[in-house]
């Protein structure tokens, strides 16, 4: 068993002092590593440079002689000694939903951030014990003891199966923590919320609400694979929107907490809580072969990131209108979201949701480059709302999305065998009863414009996708947006081949239009200096230099709006289908 012993003394320093104790060791030398990425983000993340102090002793507290063999990844050279300690110190200020956090209020941990493993063993039970201030409530995954030890201390002692499930366990501690439970129907699991932060949960609703949205996902599996979970969230004073998965909970890191009482911020709650609990079996369980396990030494290429993420993406939201949570209205109004961020996407049509998968661990989760990738959380969505659609239409609406992820479920995740998109490719077609090999070739591995497609899709379920354009002339006539801040106005967005794209670049800031100074508070003023104008001179102030660019418009108009609308002569049929896909009952 790999012990780890951890504490803190200052916590303004945001510092935590770690002792991993190593015993029967059987070789001259060893190798410990510390992850170098975290389940749920695949990226690169470095979390050796959060490391202050390292040293190691024997079990009589001489030093042992070690080198650092890559950014996180030390030999140790045991020689005789059969048990050595590991001392080291890690920098705890990162507060998001995969960072860990500590000051005088909160003890946050992901694992993953700050513990490692032997190469070799890493499959070995892991005994995590952590001293804390006794007036500290727990929440985490793992299974637990507690130990008061004096007056105002006490020991949390944590038990895992091994590294991966140690690691895939987040910690919270604090003094101030809210907490409420609930079970669903035919499902003996444990379902927990827990709010840490400034706020007032309004329990009447959430747990409702919370149950009706798992009521609906554990009946499309069939059950639950744990047998409790946590929803932790914390609520920070800033503005901050992030949520990571793991086996048996997820952390949601939502802000500012002055709006918590906002409608926008409650759907905002229950639409991450439902993503992040569907990935519960979809990523977790649910895996591709190229996370099987996962090595966190390295890139894990794989080209499905659409399924994992687009397919969660689609159905958090989708299930809330589903399980009544959200009004059918509500609905709309993040589906139409969805596709404005999939239009305005003009990397889609340069690189497939598929390419772009792989290329998650170069530059995924950055704007990068104009133009350059899709989104596989977006574009993914869009993609199963269109494979719904389509699967419904081959089958008479008997068959659906739901039966896709069902076997999804009982031939990968619940046997813990990884898939690929072959596999996914051939259940697909089951479910389909036809080969679907022409929806792949155009959604999943093509780059054209998916507009018709979605619509043709909508069909039939009696809606259609509705095409129009901005009443600003900047982006209807010469296509690109701006961003105002601190009264300034930036160029945020550029359409290819618009007249913008011609003579903008990102980032320039307009500083005249037809020599009149541009000063404003928001868009407003824009507006009003470009109205009804086809053809103007601006002055911009572009990487500290100031041009002067003529603007002229052409016949075409740019940035298109595209919204989902019932179609208002919709057949009997239609209808029927559509409250069937959307579950609405009269």
């Amino acid at each position: 068993m790999i012990k780890y012993y951890i504490s803190y003394q200052y916590p303004n320093r945001h510092f935590i002092d770690f002792e991993l104790h190593i015993d029967d060791i059987q070789s001259a030398e060893i190798e410990v590593q510390l992850p170098t990425w975290r389940a749920g983000r695949y990226q690169l993340q470095y979390y050796a440079k959060n490391i202050q102090q390292f040293e190691i002793y024997d079990i009589h507290g001489q030093g042992v002689n070690f080198q650092k063999i890559s950014k996180d990844r030390w030999r140790v050279f045991t020689h005789q000694n059969q048990s050595i300690i590991i001392k080291y110190n890690y920098y705890a200020q990162q507060l998001d939903g995969g960072g860990s956090w500590l000051d005088e209020e909160l003890f946050y941990l992901n694992f993953v951030n700050c513990l490692m493993y032997v190469e070799d063993r890493i499959t070995e039970k892991y005994s995590i014990s952590i001293s804390l201030p006794s007036a500290y409530r727990l929440v985490c995954g793992l299974d637990m003891e507690i130990e008061e030890v004096e007056e105002h201390s006490q020991i949390v002692k944590l038990k895992a199966d091994n590294f991966y499930q140690a690691v895939d366990a987040p910690f919270l501690a604090a003094k101030h923590l809210q907490h409420q439970s609930y079970q669903v129907n035919d499902c003996e699991s444990n379902f927990n919320i827990w709010f840490y932060g400034n706020c007032e949960p309004n329990w009447d609703r959430l747990i409702p609400d919370f149950k009706a949205f798992t009521q609906k996902q554990v009946d499309i599996f069939k059950g639950f694979p744990e047998n409790q979970y946590h929803f932790i969230f914390i609520i920070t004073p800033f503005r901050f929107y992030h949520g990571v998965e793991h086996f048996n909970s997820t952390v949601i890191v939502l802000g500012e907490e002055e709006m918590f009482k906002q409608a926008y911020f409650y759907n905002d709650i229950v639409g991450i809580a439902s993503h992040e609990l569907f990935h519960a079996w979809n990523v977790v369980k649910i895996r591709p072969k190229e996370l099987l396990p996962y090595d966190f030494t390295q890139e894990n290429y794989f080209k499905t990131g659409f399924i994992i993420e687009g397919i969660t993406t689609f159905y958090g939201d989708w299930l809330l209108a589903r399980s009544g949570v959200w009004i059918q209205e509500q609905y709309f109004v993040e589906l139409n979201a969805l596709l404005k961020r999939h239009f305005l996407n003009f990397g889609r049509l340069n690189m497939s949701v598929f390419d772009s998968s792989f290329d998650l661990w170069l530059d995924g989760y950055a704007a990068g480059i104009p133009n350059r990738k899709s989104s596989i959380y977006v574009e993914g969505a869009v993609l199963c709302l269109i494979l719904d659609l389509e699967i419904r239409a081959c089958t008479d609406n008997q068959k659906s999305m739901d039966d896709v992820m069902l076997l999804m479920w009982e031939r990968f995740g619940k046997e813990q065998v990884g898939y690929g998109i072959e596999d996914y490719y051939k259940i697909v077609n089951e479910v389909a009863g036809k080969d679907m090999k022409e929806y792949f070739d155009v959604c999943v591995f093509g780059k054209i414009d998916l507009a018709s497609r979605i619509n043709q899709a909508l069909h039939f379920i009696g809606c259609e996708l509705v095409k129009s354009y901005s009443e600003q002339s900047n982006e209807q006539l010469f296509g690109f947006t701006i961003v105002v801040k601190n009264g300034e106005a930036s160029v945020e967005l550029i359409e290819p081949n618009s007249p913008a794209d011609k003579v903008l670049s990102l980032r320039d800031v307009i500083l005249e239009i037809d020599n009149e100074l541009l000063v404003i508070e928001d868009n407003h003023r824009f507006n009003e200096l470009l109205e009804e104008k086809t053809m103007v001179n601006l002055k911009i102030r572009r990487m500290g230099k100031v041009k002067e660019i003529r603007l002229e418009a052409d016949e075409r108009h740019y940035l298109p709006i595209y919204e989902i609308q019932i179609l208002p002569d919709r057949t009997k049929e239609q209808e029927e289908r559509f409250n069937k896909w959307i579950e609405y009952s009269f």
